[in-house]
């Protein structure tokens, strides 16, 4: 009876942990949004879909382009970022923000209790590699579709690890409808099917083509029938006919990490310790399933052509670490040394226990940013007072609008297609926009015309640094005689044509 206490508060270790692990989700997770947060023109499509009860199937909200056939493969997302910010742009951010804070604790909760069922607790390597695979994913904590397709690969590749030796019908039915949410919430579900592909050659192969391995053929089959199972039906797959033109060569986020803006070292090199990690756990496992090295070596290539899947590499990371976590697991360690797992002493894991709780503390220190709940919901560059001022203006701002890039998402919120706009971040329209939008924006010789030929009416920059992309155009507008500046805040500047006497 004497050891019930101690064994109580070993037993309540690992909860303490998983605390720990949910706190440095929220440090590096809430943070203001800003007015380039893919959320706002989302949501802003939500509204369209509301207000005029149906779907819609071709670009919305742009004169720089006419209207072209378009797949909203993320509509679902849509709907429910509009349920978020329908009540308004304060209490809508916080909750944004609260959802963003929640699935992120959700995606690595699942990872979390993979891996510690695996290996009956918790140990140091495991918390390393969690707050490890947090931080790098960091840069993409934000509320936008990929949240969901963050979760759902999560709860894809969990899945597919529970079927070692057979596949039970019980298992299929649940990924049917895990695909049809996913192809409904986020396009991102091509990687999942190109992963759920990628374990179906491999279970067939390493089980040499065996008639019971060949039932693995039905996961594929339900997967690419549930993807169908959308408003386009059979034209869902057009939404992947953009990925890889020029437009999508000039998005940072689609860029390679180490072409400009170079993408920090310190990611880069998470990155590859995950992999490295969690490649070792795999190689070392005597009954090691293919399907787990494939899921590794997709995601790093994707990785490598895309920066933008810097959450979906740890994801995947981790859960190739829970499949095989017992190859890394301190008992598995020591008796690999030939020493006795259940010899080590009640002080030494004491200490143990301290130095992870230390270490989990250092990194939500370092990771929480100051006054992380004090700073509200919304960034100082979300242009309020400037979509204010041009909604409350409309004698004097008329005619066509040209505005950044950047803040184009929250601009579609405001104004919801009143006036339309030059660009915006969903990149639905052809490539030529974009040259024409950088030309205009370099204020060279073809930028200048174009402000005239297009017959601009009015410029609405956000607030821009003197060495930013935007500075150029600025100076131009500001020495032009033909241009007055009608707004500047810190949210931004409005620029808008003289009449002609």
């Amino acid at each position: 009876m004497s050891s019930t206490p101690f064994a109580r508060r070993a037993a309540a270790w690992p909860h303490f942990y998983w605390l720990l692990m949910a706190a440095l989700c929220i440090a590096l997770a809430w943070r203001p949004l800003s007015g380039d947060d893919d959320i706002w023109a989302h949501a802003a499509i939500g509204r369209w879909m509301i207000e005029n009860e149906q779907w819609p199937r071709q670009t919305l909200f742009l004169w720089g382009a006419p209207p072209l056939p378009w797949v909203y493969h993320s509509w679902l997302s849509q709907l429910s970022f509009y349920g978020l910010l329908w009540a308004g742009e304060t209490s809508g951010a916080i909750a944004a923000i609260t959802l963003t804070c929640l699935v992120v604790i959700a995606t690595f909760t699942l990872l979390w209790r993979a891996w510690s069922a695996q290996i009956g607790g918790v140990s140091p390597v495991m918390i390393g590699a969690f707050i490890l695979a947090i931080y790098c994913s960091s840069l993409r904590f934000h509320p936008r579709p990929e949240l969901f397709s963050a979760l759902f690969l999560c709860v894809l590749l969990l899945h597919l690890t529970r079927f070692q030796r057979s596949l039970a019908l019980e298992g299929v039915l649940p990924l049917g409808a895990l695909f049809v949410l996913w192809a409904n919430f986020h396009g991102a579900v091509a990687i999942g099917l190109l992963l759920l592909a990628a374990t179906v050659i491999c279970e067939i192969a390493q089980r040499k083509f065996s008639h019971s391995s060949l039932r693995w053929m039905w996961l594929l089959i339900v997967a690419v029938g549930a993807i169908c199972i959308n408003p386009y039906g059979l034209k869902y797959w057009q939404a992947l006919s953009p990925v890889g033109g020029e437009m999508f060569q000039r998005i940072d986020e689609w860029k390679p990490f180490w072409k400009e803006p170079v993408l920090d070292i310190k990611f880069v090199a998470g990155e590859c310790v995950l992999v490295w990690f969690a490649f070792l756990s795999w190689i070392l496992n005597a009954e090691k399933r293919w399907a787990h090295g494939a899921w590794l070596l997709i995601m790093l290539l994707l990785f490598i052509s895309a920066r933008r899947h810097l959450w979906l590499l740890p994801i995947t990371s981790l859960a190739v670490l829970a499949a095989n976590a017992q190859t890394l697991s301190t008992p598995f360690a020591m008796r690999a040394m030939g020493l006795d797992a259940d010899a080590i002493p009640r002080v030494a894991r004491f200490f143990s226990r301290v130095a992870m709780t230390a270490i989990f503390g250092m990194a939500i220190a370092f990771a929480a940013p100051p006054n992380i709940f004090s700073n509200g919901p919304l960034s100082t560059d979300v242009p309020l007072k400037a979509t204010d001022f041009f909604l409350k203006n409309p004698l004097v701002l008329r005619g066509r609008v040209f505005n950044d890039y950047e803040n184009s998402s929250f601009l579609q919120w405001r104004f919801g297609g009143k006036p339309p706009l030059y660009i915006d971040l969903l990149n639905a329209y052809p490539d030529q926009l974009l040259l024409d939008y950088l030309d205009i924006v370099n204020a060279n010789a073809r930028g200048q015309q174009l402000l005239e030929t297009l017959k601009i009416q009015s410029v609405m920059l956000r607030s821009y640094a003197d060495d930013s992309s935007l500075a150029k155009l600025a100076r131009y507008l500001n020495r032009n005689p033909r241009w007055r500046c009608s707004y500047r805040g810190a949210d931004g500047t409005i620029w808008t044509r003289r009449k002609r006497k």
